[in-house]
C-alpha cells in the first residue's frame, strides 16, 4: 500500500521515498532482538527454555531481585540521544543464577546491549514453588534510558536552588 502511494506521487519527495523504501527492504533483514544465553543457545531455541516457567512483573519483581544494576549507556549512545524503555525478559535458574535474557521490546542495539550487561551484573533470589522446591522463573523488567547532563541532575535532584541549566530554557 505504501509502495503504491509512493509510485503515484510524481514529486521529488516521492522518488526519494521510493529509493529509501527500496534500500530498507533490500537490507540484511529486519532488526533481530538482542538476547543472551549462558548455554550459547540460538534465538530459535530460547522459547523452549521459557515453556511452563512462571513469570513475574510490575511490583512483584522486587521480591526476586537482590541487586539490580543500573544500565550504563556508552558515550556514543549518549551523543545519539537514545531515550526510551527496553523491556527485558530474564530467565533465572533454580540456583538464582541468570540462564538467559530475551529483549522483549528492543529500543536500539546500544541500549539493548547496555540492558543485557546490567542484568548480567544483577543478583537474583531463588524461587520456591508451592511444592517447596526451587524452580526456574522469569521476570519482565523495564529498563528506562534517559540522557541527562550532570548540570540537569544537580538542578533536579541535588540542589533545587541551583541555577537553572541552559537546556531547560524555553
Amino acid at each position: 500500500m505504501y509502495l503504491k502511494k509512493m509510485i503515484k506521487m510524481k514529486s521529488t519527495f516521492g522518488i526519494i521515498g521510493l529509493f529509501l523504501f527500496f534500500l530498507l527492504s533490500c537490507s540484511s533483514g529486519k532488526y533481530v532482538p538482542n538476547y543472551y544465553s549462558r548455554n550459547s543457545l540460538s534465538l530459535e531455541q530460547l522459547p523452549a527454555l521459557y515453556e511452563n516457567v512462571p513469570y513475574f512483573q510490575d511490583s512483584t519483581i522486587n521480591l526476586f531481585i537482590m541487586d539490580l544494576e543500573k544500565p550504563r549507556l556508552s558515550e556514543e549512545a549518549r551523543r545519539m540521544g537514545i531515550v526510551g524503555t527496553v523491556v527485558c525478559h530474564p530467565l533465572i535458574d533454580e540456583r538464582g543464577e541468570l540462564e538467559a535474557i530475551y529483549i522483549k521490546h528492543p529500543l536500539h542495539p546500544l541500549a539493548d546491549e547496555a540492558a543485557i550487561e546490567a542484568i548480567k551484573l544483577s543478583k537474583f533470589r531463588t524461587y520456591v514453588n508451592v511444592t517447596g522446591r526451587n524452580s526456574k522463573y522469569s521476570l519482565i523488567i523495564p529498563m528506562e534510558f534517559l540522557v541527562i547532563s550532570e548540570k540537569e541532575l544537580d538542578y533536579f535532584f541535588k540542589n533545587k536552588s541551583a541555577e537553572e541549566p541552559d537546556s531547560l530554557d524555553r
